[in-house]
C-alpha cells in the first residue's frame, strides 16, 4: 500500500492543475492541469427531468483534442446514498445512462478511493468514488482511446472533504461575475447593467415581501439569498435540465437556495414579473427554515401575489391586483369548477398543477385572506404557526380560531363572484 500511495502522491504531482475549492459544497482538489471548467455542462435536447441521485457539481474540458480528434472531460457529482455501496451502483446506473456502450472493466482500490476503468463508445473512461462518513463524491473522466486516469489519480489522491459552509462566499465560475445587494448575491454571465437592474427589482420586493409577510424573526441574522443570472436562454435551460427542471422561465430550488433566471431580451420585463414569483418563493423558505412544507395552493398563490408588481416614484415596488389570475378563479368559480377549499388545501403538487385553473384559484383565496377585513392577518399568522409546528392541520388549527373552511370557502366564492 505504501508503494501504491508514493506512486499516486508522484502522478498527483504531474497531472494536478490549479485547486478547485468549494467551501460551500465542503470539498477541493487539483483540478486537470491545463483543462477548462465548463460553467454550465451541456444536457442533450431529448433529457428528461428525474429524481438522479447524482448531483453535479463542476465539469471540466481538455482544452486541446486528442490525436483522434476527442474532447476528454471530467465530471464530479454528489451522490445521494446510504452506503458506500448503494451510493457505487447509484453511480455506475448513472453513467451507464449517459454513457453509450459504458461496461465496467477493471477495479481497483487507491486508498483514499475506490476506482473503476471502463469502455464507452469511441474510447473508455475511469471513475473514482470518494466517501466522508454518509457524504459520497464521484468523478468520471472520459474520452478517447489514448485518455489515461493521471487526472482521476490526481484528484482522488489529494481530495479533501472540509465540513460545507451555506454561508461562505459564492464561488464564481471561470468567465462569470458577481455582485451583491443589500439581501442578495448575485453570479451572472452577460450584460452588467441588465444584472444591476436584477438587484434594484430584487432590493425592492424584499422591502415589500417584509411588508406584507413580516415572517422574520426578532434578532435573527438574515442571509444572503443566492441569484444565478444566465446570459441567455439556451444555456439557463441546459442549467435547469441538470437540477430536474424543465420548460420554466425561472425557478427557485429549495435544495440549492438559489434563485435562478435568464435575460431574456424579447420580453424583459416579463422576466421581472417571473423572478417576483420566484423571489417570494425564496423569501418564504429563507424566513421558515428548514423543514416547513408550504402548501401548494399558498405557496403558488402567494407568488402570484407579488408577480404583476411594478416600480412606483423612487424604485418603490407597487403592489397590483393580478386581474388575469382574478378572471381565471371568477369563471372557475361561476362555472362550478372551482373544487372546495377543503379539497384544494389537501391536494399534494401534481394534483394542483392539474387543476385548471390552479394558479387562478390559489391566487384568488390568498388575495381575499389578505385583504378581507374578516380574515387580514391570518396568512401570517397561519405561516408563523407553521413555522412552529411544521404541519398544515395544527397550523390551521392554532392559527385560525376565528373562522371554519366552510365559512371561508363561502365568503371566498361570494366575493370572487361579486367582485
Amino acid at each position: 500500500m505504501k508503494t501504491l500511495l508514493a506512486t499516486v502522491l508522484l502522478i498527483s504531482a504531474a497531472a494536478a492543475g490549479p485547486m478547485f475549492d468549494d467551501p460551500r459544497a465542503g470539498v477541493a482538489f487539483p483540478s486537470p492541469d491545463g483543462w477548462t471548467e465548463v460553467p454550465t455542462p451541456p444536457v442533450p435536447d431529448d433529457a428528461e427531468p428525474s429524481d438522479s441521485p447524482l448531483t453535479p457539481l463542476v465539469r471540466f474540458q481538455a482544452s486541446r483534442p486528442a490525436a483522434d480528434g476527442t474532447l476528454a472531460r471530467l465530471d464530479v457529482f454528489f451522490v445521494r446514498a446510504a452506503s458506500l455501496e448503494e451510493a457505487q451502483k447509484a453511480f455506475e446506473r448513472g453513467m451507464q445512462e449517459t454513457w453509450k456502450g459504458f461496461e465496467v472493466s477493471e477495479r481497483r482500490d487507491l486508498g483514499s478511493a475506490s476506482s473503476f476503468s471502463a469502455k464507452v463508445e469511441g474510447g473508455k473512461a475511469f471513475g473514482a468514488l470518494m466517501q466522508d462518513g454518509k457524504r459520497f463524491a464521484a468523478m468520471l473522466l472520459a474520452g478517447g482511446a489514448d485518455t489515461t486516469d493521471a487526472a482521476v489519480i490526481a484528484a482522488t489522491g489529494t481530495w479533501a472533504w472540509s465540513r460545507p459552509d451555506p454561508d461562505a462566499p459564492l464561488r464564481i465560475p471561470p468567465g462569470w461575475k458577481a455582485r451583491e445587494t443589500q439581501h442578495y448575491r448575485i453570479r451572472y454571465s452577460g450584460d452588467d447593467d441588465f444584472a444591476a437592474e436584477v438587484g434594484r427589482h430584487l432590493e425592492a420586493i424584499s422591502v415589500e415581501l417584509r411588508r406584507v409577510l413580516p415572517l422574520e424573526l426578532p434578532g435573527a441574522t438574515r442571509r444572503e439569498l443566492d441569484v444565478r443570472i444566465f446570459g441567455n436562454e439556451r444555456e439557463f435551460e441546459a442549467y435547469a435540465a441538470l437540477n430536474g427542471v424543465r420548460g420554466a422561465e425561472a425557478y427557485f430550488s429549495p435544495a440549492q437556495r438559489e434563485l435562478v433566471a435568464h435575460m431574456d431580451e424579447r420580453a424583459p420585463e416579463r422576466t421581472f414579473h417571473v423572478l417576483y414569483h420566484e423571489a417570494t418563493h425564496q423569501y418564504l423558505r429563507d424566513v421558515l427554515g428548514k423543514g416547513v412544507h408550504i402548501p401548494i395552493w399558498m405557496d403558488e398563490g402567494l407568488g402570484e401575489i407579488f408577480y404583476p408588481g411594478s416600480f412606483g416614484p423612487g424604485g418603490r415596488f407597487v403592489l397590483k391586483e393580478n386581474e388575469g389570475r382574478r378572471d381565471q378563479a371568477r369563471d372557475a368559480v361561476a362555472g362550478g369548477g372551482a373544487p372546495g377549499l377543503v379539497k384544494m388545501f389537501a391536494m399534494s403538487r401534481d394534483e394542483f398543477y392539474d387543476l385548471e385553473p390552479s394558479y387562478g384559484l390559489g391566487w384568488s383565496v390568498v388575495h381575499f385572506l389578505l385583504n378581507d377585513a374578516r380574515y387580514r392577518g391570518s396568512v401570517v399568522g397561519y405561516l408563523e404557526a407553521l413555522r412552529e409546528t411544521k404541519d398544515d392541520g395544527k397550523a390551521r388549527a392554532k392559527a385560525w380560531t376565528n373562522f371554519t373552511i366552510e365559512q371561508l370557502e363561502r365568503d371566498w366564492k361570494k366575493w370572487v363572484v361579486e367582485e
